[in-house]
């Protein structure tokens, strides 16, 4: 049996924090703990060892894709990490906040939301991270 997702890392540009931050209330409201790079690593705090921190401490990651997003190294790290992390197999949920045509191809292949309201995207986030890992695994391949 697999474990339940208890941890979601955040991947997101600075620019998108606000509408991110309001998407991410009804994440927590669900019971899962988020692990959000602005919050959890302070000034002074060596950035690199806090990334991967809580990047190896996840059992999920949900980038969200806007125009900033796909011009931030760090947030294309972050997925290439996610990509190749066997604890992180099918479990990046991509959430396109603000539309661009501008990220890795293989994020096509996986099961997008589509931002509306705070409270949907949220909600849609949490359906889709208590979905076991074979029915994510399943829709990506069908897409």
């Amino acid at each position: 049996m697999l474990a339940q997702i208890s941890s979601v890392f955040l991947s997101y540009a600075s620019a998108d924090r606000d509408a991110v931050r309001k998407i991410v209330d009804y994440i927590r409201q669900a019971g899962f703990r988020v692990w959000d790079p602005d919050i959890e690593i302070l000034p002074g705090d060596n950035w690199t060892a806090g990334l991967k921190q809580g990047l190896e401490s996840s059992d999920a990651m949900v980038v969200f894709l806007s125009p900033e997003a796909s011009q931030s190294r760090e947030v294309n790290r972050e997925i290439e990490y996610a990509l190749g992390a066997e604890h992180l197999s099918w479990r990046l949920v991509p959430v396109m906040l603000r539309p661009t045509r501008k990220y890795p191809w293989i994020l096509r292949r996986m099961q997008m939301i589509h931002h509306a309201t705070a409270k949907q995207t949220g909600q849609a986030i949490v359906a889709m991270l208590r979905q076991p890992r074979h029915v994510l695994a399943e829709s990506s391949q069908t897409n």
